[in-house]
């Protein structure tokens, strides 16, 4: 577990470990979480292995397009799963309003998408995390939106409703 950073105006930092706590908790690969904020694969492993101090804009960047706050960063507000509950749940409700839609059973709704039947279950109970490769997967044969399905608003996707009077099991 890291500890607390202070910068030199005495504002605590984010350390590499929870970064890396951040990008797992996302399913997201060094490569896929850099990308989203301008950064290489080897710049999030030098941020990771605590070689490359994180900076104020890393930290605004993380915060922006991972919607987590400075104070979960810094490990100074609630505890570790603060931010995830709240994200995990939206998630789960975008994915709730996918499926239900489409009008599929679990098990078609799996077969179309190319994924284990028990997995959709598993995200929309909370017992597993969407993660980037499942929301890809879904992407790809419905036409939702992965960034919809992951960051999106909770207003309606635009690809829903023509989506599902396509499908075709």
């Amino acid at each position: 577990m890291g500890v607390k950073v202070k910068s030199n105006d005495g504002k605590a930092r984010p350390d590499g470990d929870r970064i890396r706590e951040l990008r797992m908790s996302l399913g997201l690969r060094r490569t896929e979480f850099g990308a989203k904020i301008g950064y290489s694969h080897q710049q999030v492993v030098r941020i990771e292995d605590g070689l490359t101090p994180v900076s104020d804009e890393v930290c605004r960047l993380l915060c922006r397009e991972y919607g987590v706050s400075e104070g979960w960063l810094a490990r100074e507000q609630g505890t570790d799963e603060l931010h995830l509950e709240e994200d995990s749940r939206r998630r789960r409700k975008r994915l709730r309003k996918v499926y239900e839609e489409s009008g599929l059973t679990q098990r078609e709704f799996g077969k179309y998408t190319h994924t284990a039947t028990s997995m959709l279950n598993d995200v929309i109970s909370g017992r597993k995390q969407m993660t980037i490769r499942y929301a890809q997967k879904i992407e790809e044969t419905l036409g939702i939106g992965a960034d919809w399905l992951l960051f999106g608003d909770e207003g309606e996707n635009p690809a829903m409703k023509r989506t599902f009077f396509r499908i075709v099991i």
